[in-house]
C-alpha cells in the first residue's frame, strides 16, 4: 500500500513505493473529505489516452482504492515511470475532477511466469462470498449447540439453590411447552431475558451502587431469619432452632461457593454465544426449546438432591425451613416470585448463569467481594478507556515496546533507532473519565491523542462562561476546541492531527466545573485524582515490526516482537537485543555470495534467531536497511539473518573490500547498530518498588482512562462492574437483534428517492433523513440586464432601426469593445441584432446582424454604442442568454456581471420548513408517516435514531441580521467586515456555510473577493467592495439585512413523539421491489436486508460471466 497525503488547499499529491510487476497494490488517500464511494481514474499518461476507472471506499476520513495491475506491468516502460490518478466526483447531472495524484513506479526485471490475478478476481470474490455464507451458517449451528449446553449446565446449578425444585421444574416445563407452541419471536425472548439479567445484575451490585437496593436486600435477609426463628419456636427452643437454621444456610452457602467456579466458566461460554447470537431465528428457537426440555430433567434431579440434603439435617429443621420458604427464597434469590419467574426464563435463555451469580450475591452479602463473582475483562491500546470498570485493583497490566525510524537508513544517511521510553522511563497514568482538575485554568496536561478522536466538553449543569481548550499538535501547531458562553455541552472531533497535550483556557465561574473526556459522553463525572506508575527503561523498551508471530498487534494492525513489562507476573521480558558491528567485531566474508555491487559478511551471534523461524528479516539498523528477501541472493546493501545457524548477515558495498583486512579498514571510522530478535526470550524480576507501585493501582468506577507518555501499547486486565458489564452486553445483544438478518446480506443506499428491486419483507435496518438547503447561484455570465421590453425593430437588410408595435426588443448600453454571443430557445421567428450610436428616437442607421433561422447569433459592438436585440415573438426573450463566451452556457438571470449571491444581488435560501411525509411502497401496499420538524430543517440537520430514540438532530445555526449587527467588531486588516460569532453557538471554523448575500469561500481571509465570506477563528469575515472603515461597515450592516446559516458548535436533540417513534420503528421493506420517497425533497439513507435468493442469483450470474470472460 502507498499513501498520498493532501495538505490544506492543495490540488496535487505524490506517492512513492511502487515497483513494476507488483500487483494487488492499494492507494491510500488522506487529508480529504470524500464520499463513502468515490470514482478514481488511473492512466499512464497525464494528458492523453484513456483512463481506467476504479471505485474507492472511504472510512474514518481515509479513502482506499486498488491500483489497476495492468498499469504496474507496462512492458513498454524503459525506465522509472509514473502512474497518474484523478479523483472524480459525479452525480446525475455533472462530473468534476477535483484532485490529481502521481505515483512513481520503479522499473525492474519481469518475474518468470508472471501472471496477475486481476482477470480471475471477480470469480474468486464470488466464491469467497459463497464460502463466507457457509461459514456463517456453520457458526450459527455451533452457536446454537453451545447455547443448549450452557443453558443445560446453568439451569442445573441455579435450581440447586432453591427448595421446592419439583414445583419450579413443572413450571419450567410448562413454559418450555408454551414456547414450543407459540414460537415467539427470538428478538422478544432475548429482550425479556436480557432485561431480567440486567435487573438481577444490578441487584447483585446493590451493596456498591444503590442504597435502596442494599436496604431491601438487608430487610429480605432479616425477614428470612425472622421467619426461620418463628418456625423453630414451634418445634424446639428458639436459640437451638435458629442455630440449626443458620447451619443450614451455611451449608447452602458452601454449596453456592462450590458451584461458583463452574458458573464463572459457564458465563464465559454464554457470553461468547450471546455475541454470536442472532444468526438465524428458527435455529435459535429450536435449540432453546431442546435446552428447556433437558433443563427440566436436570432441574428436577438437582432439586431432589438438595431436598434430600435438607431432610438429613433433621425433620424439625426441615419443618422450620419449609415454613420460612417464601422469605428464605427472597434472601437467596433477588425478589421472591419475580426471581422464580426469572429462573424459569433463565432455563430457556442464554444468560441464566448471570442470574445465578446475582441471586447468590443477594442471598449472602459477603460473597459479592469474592473473586468467583468477578467478571474479568481485558483491554488494549496506547490509550485505553474502560467504560465498565469497578473500583478494584488491576488483575494484570502489560506495557509493550516498539522501535521506530524516520526514513530509510544508509551508511551515508544514518537514521537513528528510537525506542519507546528512550528517555529512561515510561510513566503510566490511571485517571477517571474527567481529565480536567477543578480550578486548573491555564494549566498544561500531557495527554496524547490520535487524530480525529471525539472529545466531549461539558459543565456540571451550570451555563459555561465560554473559552477554549488549546491542543498542542505533534507537528508544533495549535488545535482549538471551544465552548460558547451559555452552553453546557459540546462534542466533536479534535481534527486530523495527532496531539501530545492541551492547555485549559476555559473561563472560570463561581460553582462552575468542567468535564473534558474522550468519547461522546452524556453525563457529567467529577474529577478523580490520577494514579501513576513509573517504569525504569534505561535502554528504552525496544521492539521490531514483523509480518506475523508478533507478541502484540497495534491499532494499525502492525505486529511487533518486543520487550515488555508484565506487571501482573512481576517480570521484564526481553525479546530484542542490540549489537554494534565495527572493526572490533569478529566476522567472516562469504566469498560464495559475492556479487557485482556488494559483499556478504557473516557475524556469529549465539543468541540471535535464525531466518527459518522468522518471516522475512525483521531487524533494524541505523545505517542499513533490512533485507526483505534472501540476503544471500540479493545484491542490495542491507542486513538480515541466516537461514540456519545463529548468524547475522550484512551486505556491504563492494568498495568496502573483498578481504577481512579491507573490511576492517572500511569499518575503522564506522559502526553499525543492529537491533535483532533473540532466539529465546530472557526474563528478569521487576524491582520491589515497581511492583509495590503497580499493586497500589486500581481502576475507577464507572470509567477508567489509562495512558502512558511513551506512546507504548498496553494491555490491562481488570475487574468489570457487573451492572455496567451486563448493560454493555445488553447493548451488544440488542445490536444483534437489530441485525438479526446478519446471516443474510445487508445493503446501504441513499438518495432523494430510493428504489430497490432485491429487498426482503423485513423491517428497515437503519434509516436517516437530512434537511434541505438550496439556493440559486449565478456565475455572472448573463450580460442582458432586467428591463421592460421595447418596440424597436431592425430592417431585413440590417441597416436601419425603427419602431413597430408588433416587434419586441431589449437593449444593452455597451461601455467597451465587446463581442456578444446571443442564444435563444425558440427558432423560426425574427432574430436580429444591431448597434447604434444612441438609443433611437426615430428611424436610425445601424450596423446589424440578421439570422432568422438559427438559435444563436454573434455581434461585435464598439465601446459607447447601444446594442439592440430584436425578436418577432415576445416569448423568444424567455431563456435568452447574452454572454461573452462562444460556447453556450446554461441560462441564468442577470446579476450585474458578477457571481451571486452578492451584496448587490441576493439569493433566497430554500430550507425544509413544512411537514415531510415519508412513504414506503411495494406493489399495491404502502406505509406513510408525516413528520413535522420543530423548526426549519437544513442540510446539516437530520432525522435519525440516537441511543434507541428517534430524534431531530439539529446541527445548524441560523444567524439573523440583528445578531450580525450586534456583534460587528470592525474592519479586518484584509479589508473584510469582521463579525464575532464565538458566542452565537456556531462552530468557530467551517468548511461550508450559506448566506443570502455572500458566497462561502475556504480561501484565506486575506484573499477574499467581493461577495465572499469565511468563518474561521470564531469570526465571520465579509468582503464588501467600497467598505473600508469601521463606520462604513456599520452603516452597510444597518442598511442591509443578512442571513447566514452555518454548522452549530454542538448538536441539539429533539425526540419525536411516542406515536411517531412507533411508526418509524414499524417501517418495513417489501419483498422484491420497494420504493422510499419523501415530500420534502430531502436526502435519505437506509440499510435494508437483501433477499437471499436475489443475492445468490446475482452471484451466480457474476460467476458465470467471469467464467465466460476467462
Amino acid at each position: 500500500m502507498i499513501t498520498a497525503v493532501f495538505t490544506d488547499n492543495s490540488d496535487y499529491a505524490r506517492a512513492t513505493g511502487l515497483w513494476q510487476w507488483d500487483y494487488g497494490q492499494r492507494l491510500r488517500i488522506e487529508g480529504l473529505k470524500l464520499p463513502t464511494a468515490v470514482e478514481i481514474h488511473f492512466a499512464l499518461t497525464e494528458q492523453s489516452g484513456d483512463a481506467i476507472p476504479r471505485v474507492g471506499t472511504t472510512k474514518d476520513g481515509v479513502t482506499e482504492v486498488v491500483i489497476p495491475d495492468s498499469l504496474l506491468e507496462n512492458q513498454a516502460a524503459g525506465a522509472t515511470y509514473e502512474i497518474y490518478a484523478w479523483i472524480y466526483l459525479a452525480d446525475k447531472t455533472s462530473g468534476e475532477t477535483i484532485k490529481r495524484i502521481s505515483m512513481q513506479v520503479k522499473r525492474r526485471a519481469k518475474p518468470e511466469g508472471h501472471d496477475t490475478p486481476e482477470d480471475a478476481e471477480l470469480f474468486r470474490e464470488a466464491i469467497e462470498a459463497v464460502n463466507a455464507s457457509a461459514d456463517r451458517a456453520e457458526a450459527a449451528r455451533e452457536g446454537a449447540e453451545a447455547a443448549q449446553k450452557a443453558a443445560e449446565a446453568a439451569a442445573g446449578k441455579i435450581e440447586g439453590e432453591i427448595s421446592g425444585a419439583g414445583q419450579i421444574a413443572e413450571q419450567v416445563k410448562q413454559d418450555a411447552e408454551a414456547v414450543a407452541k407459540d414460537k415467539q419471536a427470538v428478538s422478544q425472548m432475548v429482550t425479556e431475558t436480557t432485561q431480567n439479567a440486567q435487573n438481577a445484575a444490578e441487584a447483585a451490585q446493590a451493596a456498591e451502587r444503590s442504597n435502596t437496593a442494599a436496604k431491601e436486600a438487608q430487610i429480605a435477609a432479616e425477614n428470612a431469619e425472622a421467619g426461620a426463628e418463628a418456625a423453630m419456636e414451634e418445634v424446639e427452643r428458639d436459640r437451638t432452632e435458629v442455630s440449626e437454621t443458620h447451619r443450614l444456610v451455611e451449608q447452602m452457602r458452601d454449596a453456592v461457593d462450590t458451584d461458583r467456579q463452574a458458573v464463572a466458566a459457564d458465563r464465559r461460554a454464554v457470553e461468547n454465544t450471546a455475541l454470536q447470537f442472532g444468526q438465524t431465528a428458527q435455529n435459535a428457537i429450536n435449540a432453546v426449546g431442546q435446552a428447556q426440555e433437558e433443563a427440566v430433567q436436570a432441574v428436577s434431579a438437582e432439586g431432589q438432591r438438595q431436598t434430600t440434603a435438607v431432610q438429613q439435617a433433621g425433620t424439625q429443621a426441615v419443618s422450620g425451613v419449609a415454613e420460612a420458604k417464601t422469605t428464605a427464597i427472597q434472601a437467596v434469590t433477588t425478589e421472591g416470585d419475580t426471581q422464580t419467574k426469572r429462573v424459569q426464563d433463565a432455563a430457556a435463555g442464554i444468560v441464566a448463569d448471570r442470574e445465578q451469580i446475582a441471586a447468590n450475591k443477594q442471598a449472602i452479602e459477603a460473597l459479592h467481594q469474592s473473586k468467583a463473582d468477578s467478571i474479568v475483562e481485558t483491554a488494549q491500546g496506547e490509550t485505553m478507556i474502560l467504560t465498565d470498570s469497578s473500583d478494584k485493583l488491576f488483575e494484570g497490566l502489560r506495557v509493550f515496546g516498539k522501535s521506530i525510524q524516520d526514513g530509510t537508513p544508509s551508511a551515508e544517511n544514518p537514521v537513528p533507532i528510537v525506542n519507546a521510553g528512550e528517555g529512561g522511563s515510561i510513566t503510566v497514568e490511571v485517571t477517571g473519565r474527567n481529565l480536567l482538575k477543578p480550578n486548573s485554568h491555564n494549566t498544561y496536561y500531557e495527554f496524547p491523542l490520535k487524530a480525529n478522536t471525539v472529545i466531549t466538553l461539558m459543565t456540571n449543569g451550570k451555563p459555561s462562561q465560554g473559552g477554549n481548550i488549546k491542543f498542542s499538535a505533534t507537528d508544533g501547531s495549535n488545535v482549538w476546541f471551544s465552548i460558547n458562553a451559555g452552553q453546557t455541552r459540546v462534542c466533536r472531533s479534535i481534527g486530523n492531527k495527532d496531539v501530545k497535550g492541551f492547555y485549559n483556557l476555559l473561563t472560570k465561574g463561581d460553582g462552575l466545573e468542567y468535564m473534558f473526556a474522550v468519547g461522546d459522553i452524556k453525563t457529567y463525572t467529577p474529577y478523580v485524582e490520577p494514579q501513576s506508575l513509573t517504569l525504569a527503561t534505561p535502554n528504552g523498551l525496544p521492539g521490531v515490526p514483523v509480518s506475523k508471530d508478533g507478541n502484540y498487534t497495534d491499532a494499525d494492525g502492525q505486529q511487533w516482537v518486543c520487550d515488555e513489562v508484565d506487571l501482573g507476573r512481576g517480570k521484564y521480558v526481553q525479546r530484542v537485543k542490540d549489537f554494534i558491528f565495527n572493526d572490533k567485531t569478529n566476522f567472516s566474508i562469504d566469498t560464495s555470495a559475492k556479487h557485482e555491487n556488494s559483499i556478504l559478511v557473516d557475524i556469529k551471534i549465539e543468541d540471535a534467531s535464525n531466518r527459518s523461524t522468522l518471516s522475512g528479516n525483521p531487524l533494524l539498523c541505523d545505517k542499513l536497511k533490512a533485507c526483505r528477501e534472501d540476503i544471500f541472493v540479493t545484491d542490495e546493501v542491507s542486513c538480515g539473518y541466516t537461514s540456519g545457524a545463529n548468524f547475522l548477515r550484512v551486505r556491504l558495498p563492494i568498495s568496502a573490500g573483498t578481504t577481512n583486512e579491507g573490511v576492517k579498514n572500511y569499518l575503522t571510522d564506522k559502526s553499525f547498530k543492529i537491533l535483532y530478535i533473540l532466539a529465546t526470550p530472557i526474563e528478569r524480576d521487576l524491582t520491589p518498588e515497581e511492583l509495590a507501585a503497580y499493586k497500589a493501582l486500581h481502576t475507577n468506577y464507572p470509567t477508567t482512562v489509562i495512558t502512558n507518555d511513551a506512546g507504548a501499547h498496553m494491555e490491562a486486565t481488570y475487574v468489570a462492574d457487573t451492572g455496567n458489564y451486563v448493560r454493555n452486553m445488553e447493548e451488544r445483544l440488542n445490536a444483534k437483534l437489530v441485525n438479526i438478518q446478519s446471516a443474510l446480506i445487508s445493503q446501504k443506499i441513499s438518495g432523494g428517492g430510493i428504489k430497490v428491486t432485491d429487498s426482503s419483507r423485513v423491517p428497515i435496518v437503519w434509516f436517516a433523513m437530512w434537511g434541505k438547503t438550496e439556493q440559486m447561484r449565478t456565475s455572472g455570465a448573463q450580460l442582458l440586464p432586467e428591463q421592460e421590453i421595447s418596440n424597436y425593430f431592425i430592417t431585413f437588410a440590417g441597416d436601419v432601426v425603427g419602431k413597430n408595435t408588433k416587434d419586441y426588443s431589449k437593449i444593452i448600453q455597451n461601455t467597451e469593445n465587446t463581442t456578444y454571443y446571443i442564444f435563444r430557445k425558440n427558432v423560426g421567428t425574427r432574430f436580429r441584432a444591431a448597434y447604434v450610436d444612441a438609443i433611437p428616437t426615430g428611424n436610425t442607421p445601424c450596423t446589424g446582424v440578421v439570422d432568422d433561422t438559427k438559435d444563436n447569433i454573434s455581434i461585435t459592438v464598439p465601446a459607447g454604442k447601444v446594442l439592440i436585440i430584436n425578436m418577432e415573438d415576445v416569448k423568444a426573450f424567455d431563456g435568452l442568454m447574452v454572454q461573452k463566451t462562444r460556447d453556450r452556457l446554461p441560462y441564468e438571470p442577470y446579476t450585474g456581471g458578477f457571481p451571486s449571491p452578492s451584496p448587490d444581488y441576493s439569493q433566497s435560501i430554500e430550507i425544509t420548513d413544512q411537514p415531510v411525509t415519508v412513504t414506503v411502497k411495494g406493489g399495491t401496499e404502502q406505509q406513510s408517516i408525516t413528520l413535522i420538524p420543530p423548526r426549519p430543517f437544513t442540510k446539516w440537520d437530520k432525522l435519525e435514531k440516537v441511543d434507541g430514540v428517534w430524534c431531530w438532530v439539529y446541527q445548524s445555526k441560523v444567524l439573523s441580521g440583528a445578531e450580525i449587527k450586534e456583534n460587528f467588531m470592525g474592519i479586518h486588516s484584509s479589508g473584510s467586515v469582521m463579525i464575532n460569532i464565538s458566542t452565537l453557538g456556531v462552530m468557530d471554523e467551517q468548511n461550508d456555510a450559506v448566506s443570502d448575500k455572500f458566497i462561502y469561500s475556504t480561501r484565506s481571509v486575506a484573499t477574499l473577493k467581493n461577495g465572499e465570506f469565511r468563518i474561521v477563528y470564531g469570526n465571520a469575515y465579509l468582503k464588501i467592495d467600497g467598505v473600508a472603515t469601521a463606520e462604513e461597515g456599520k452603516q452597510w450592516l444597518e442598511s442591509n439585512d443578512i442571513t447566514i446559516i452555518a454548522q452549530a458548535s454542538a448538536p441539539e436533540f429533539n425526540p419525536l413523539s411516542p406515536s411517531e417513534q412507533d411508526k418509524l420503528n414499524a417501517l418495513t421493506m417489501y419483498a422484491g421491489t420497494t420504493e422510499v420517497t419523501n415530500t420534502g425533497g430531502c436526502n435519505m439513507e437506509l440499510t435494508y436486508t437483501i433477499d437471499t435468493k436475489s443475492y445468490v442469483d446475482s452471484k451466480i450470474a457474476a460467476i458465470s460471466a467471469a467464467v465466460l470472460e476467462v
